[in-house]
């Protein structure tokens, strides 16, 4: 073979070489908006400080410098969907360069195949009808040399591209792109198609609400189908020992959680809100994240009381729920957290680690204060109901809150599910101090 055309294959292999792994970094490091927020989102939520190899827990901090907050907030500052954009770019513009390089080492060698076949190669003949003068020896064109070298070049850039685009699909591809179609991701939309449509009945936790949706089946679908229901905010690996934290990383505005758990990997839920109202997650709405302005009734554990810290969120709409949330805040009800005005009691936040929901009385809520009286306590149901201090009936008078180490100053010391604290009282009948409640 000559040698020429060996150097032109040579080329066009490098040319390959260099321009399908640039074709396979592009693929690699497309994004798309709603893929960055969903990668941005993922990595936020499974971020987890360490302090050398201790991983740090809520609120701890490291000898060495720093605390699981501070740690936390710098690391969500380097993964935002724009810092995500920023450095897929710069690996695409590495894509690019390869691509752009490939492909000059190309064009050199296919303008050099196109010289050669343009330009006619001369031989030494003895006669001839077309030979002209050149010196004191006759040449002749040979004829049909343009074709086979022009068909040598389409070729192997035929092969060259062939190699580029397999490479694409080996990376993904329109594969990659179909899939993407069929997978829960930040901006997708949800359609119900199985599986009860009704809440759980009472005043379900955030697990009960996870252990109802299992009984559901959804399916993804654009947004502005007429029968699309809910849109996907955030989507959050998650494990059985974890459900009730995960759902404490959905956005503030969610409306409900449903389970994803595809084969190829663990299990998440998808964190979504309504297309359309009511919307369940809005503050009084009575689901989604416990945020201010939300009502909360307390779980009961018997007939008579129950762990201050089970509360689940309540539609305000309802009668008879506990508190209202005043403000949620970082830390635990002993650590004295920073609620504001108005509120009577701190617990831990159901579904946020390291978090406070404070509670106060808001429009019509049962939690009492100093001054006010509960429904007997002998007799009823927990919460207790708060009633007039006027009233015809036994009840309990609070006059304060238990110090920290229990006692009261004036009254009984009594331990009521929904409180931080004890309550400090006295039984009362009639606007009279009475020794039974």
């Amino acid at each position: 073979m000559n040698r020429r055309v060996v150097g032109w294959i040579i080329g066009l292999l490098v040319a390959g070489l260099l321009a399908a792994p640039g074709v396979w970094v592009v693929g690699e490091n497309t994004r798309t908006t709603a893929e960055l927020e969903r990668e941005s989102t993922l990595l936020m939520a499974n971020y987890v400080p360490k302090c050398g190899d201790q991983e740090l827990g809520e609120g701890d901090v490291c000898l060495g410098g720093g605390d699981e907050a501070k740690s936390r907030t710098e690391y969500n500052e380097t993964v935002t969907p724009e810092k995500l954009a920023a450095k897929y770019r710069t690996r695409r513009l590495g894509g690019y360069a390869l691509i752009g390089v490939g492909a000059l080492v190309a064009l050199v060698v296919v303008l050099a195949m196109a010289r050669a076949a343009i330009r006619p190669r001369r031989a030494p003949v003895t006669s001839a009808p077309r030979s002209v003068a050149s010196g004191s020896a006759t040449f002749a064109a040979v004829p049909g040399r343009a074709v086979p070298i022009i068909a040598l070049g389409v070729t192997a850039l035929l092969i060259t591209g062939s190699a580029g685009t397999a490479v694409w699909y080996l990376g993904g591809g329109p594969e990659a792109r179909a899939a993407a179609e069929n997978t829960w991701a930040v901006g997708r939309c949800l359609h119900q198609v199985d599986g009860p449509t009704a809440a759980p009945t009472g005043s379900p936790s955030a697990t009960d609400r996870l252990a109802d949706d299992k009984r559901k089946t959804f399916e993804l679908i654009g947004c502005d189908a007429s029968d699309a229901q809910a849109k996907i905010t955030a989507v959050v690996d998650v494990t059985a020992a974890q459900e009730t934290q995960a759902v404490g990383r959905c956005p503030d505005d969610t409306d409900d959680v449903h389970w994803v758990a595809p084969a190829d990997r663990s299990e998440q839920i998808a964190c979504v809100r309504r297309l359309a109202a009511p919307h369940p997650g809005d503050p009084g709405g009575g689901q989604g994240q416990l945020v201010t302005g939300d009502c909360v009734s307390v779980i009961r554990a018997n007939s008579t009381t129950a762990p201050n810290d089970r509360i689940v969120e309540t539609p305000c709409a309802t009668k008879g729920w506990f508190a209202t949330v005043t403000g949620v805040v970082r830390g635990t009800p002993a650590s004295d957290p920073p609620c504001p005005a108005g509120t009577l009691s701190r617990v831990l936040h159901p579904v946020k680690t390291g978090m406070v929901a404070c509670l106060g009385q808001g429009d019509g809520g049962n939690i009492a204060g100093p001054g006010e009286c509960l429904k007997s306590l002998k007799d009823a149901w927990v919460p207790i109901e708060r009633v007039d201090c006027g009233t015809q009936t036994f009840m309990f008078k609070v006059v304060g809150f238990a110090g920290a180490d229990g006692t009261c100053e004036d009254g009984d010391p009594v331990a009521l599910g929904g409180y931080d604290r004890r309550l400090c009282g006295y039984g009362w009948y009639g606007g009279e101090r009475s020794d039974y409640y």
